[in-house]
């Protein structure tokens, strides 16, 4: 039972085959057995604390002090970064915005079923990560910046501060590259709604941002029945932390007190701490403190304009994308 092949015989895509049986911890029979080849051309799967050690002899003589050294299976970098953030139980949640946008949870074992409109991915043969991602996050940000020639972040920022919160009538769907979670729409399409002659490309902007935080909004509702009662929220990603304006916003669309990271590399950070607990350096990365940033705390009158326009926005996806109402993990 364990979750990674051996990478040295094995090529990283099949990670990302979906022949995995999270339940099992082995290669799936079923989808394997509809393929024209069998699973003795797979290579064995290691968990995350069985590592490879030394190197052949060719390249042992190149670099002597690597020769010992323990090689560790490969992780994914949505794992990785949650456990760097400090956000390796469900009494943490942990919100990412990169070019995309992630909301992520760690929970102890496999989860039984999973959510429509979520995924979960194996962490090791304890734990799992579940959770969604946006195709688009920073990249919004930064194609909007781009397009209207906005100013630089300081300018921006106070403009952005400026603005109404959720500008009546004005709305965007941020689906620049197609929508992932809840819809799973690749041919979603990004959309500004209620454009004026009177309209600031500023307002456009904070426009944007409200959207991609609608759109995770949507995602933390599908979590929260897997977090803990009192959990936390922290946030990371260069695209948050260059906007301390979209970190309220997001705090003001949740309606919770959300905490940015200090840790400038929370993926690498990550790895280190599994690598520690796989050789026995550490019991339990829980008791290991992460350096947290400023918070945010919601204002309460914005958070309930925010919860109108979200209602708002998901009429206008179901109008523009074109989903059904009602259905489970779109709520209206």
């Amino acid at each position: 039972m364990a979750l990674f092949p051996k990478l040295w015989r094995q090529p990283f895509g099949c990670l990302l085959s979906g022949l995995l049986n999270r339940h099992t911890l082995n290669w799936d029979e079923e989808c394997i057995s509809r393929l024209p080849i069998d699973a003795s051309r797979f290579s064995d799967l290691v968990d995350i604390n069985q590592p490879l050690v030394g190197l052949v002899h060719l390249w042992a003589r190149r670099w002597p002090s690597l020769a010992h050294l323990p090689w560790f299976p490969a992780v994914g970098d949505g794992v990785a970064a949650n456990l760097g953030s400090g956000c390796s139980g469900p009494d943490h949640l942990a919100i990412t915005i990169g070019t995309t946008a992630a909301v992520r949870t760690v929970l102890k074992g496999q989860v039984d079923s999973v959510p429509l409109g979520l995924w979960s991915y194996c962490l090791d043969r304890h734990r799992s990560l579940l959770g969604g991602a946006t195709s688009d996050g920073g990249s919004v940000f930064d194609w909007i910046g781009k397009t209207l020639k906005l100013p630089d972040t300081t300018e921006l920022e106070e403009a952005l501060a400026g603005v109404e919160p959720a500008t009546p009538g004005l709305a965007f769907l941020p689906f620049l590259s197609g929508e992932r979670i809840p819809g799973w729409r690749d041919d979603a399409r990004a959309s500004f709604v209620g454009l004026t002659l009177a309209t600031q490309p500023v307002e456009m902007l904070r426009a944007a941002l409200e959207g991609v935080a609608y759109r995770l909004a949507l995602i933390h509702e599908l979590l929260r029945p897997h977090l803990s009662e009192d959990y936390q929220i922290h946030a990371g990603g260069a695209g948050l932390m260059a906007s301390p304006v979209w970190l309220q916003i997001l705090a003001d669309v949740f309606g919770l007190p959300i905490t940015a990271a200090a840790e400038q590399e929370t993926t690498g950070r990550g790895l280190a701490l599994l690598t520690l607990e796989s050789l026995g350096t550490v019991d339990d990365i829980n008791t290991i403190a992460s350096a947290r940033g400023r918070s945010s705390d919601p204002d309460p009158r914005r958070h309930e304009r925010y919860r109108a326009t979200l209602t708002h926005h998901q009429h206008l996806y179901h109008l523009l994308i074109g989903q059904e109402r009602g259905r489970p993990g779109f709520p209206l």
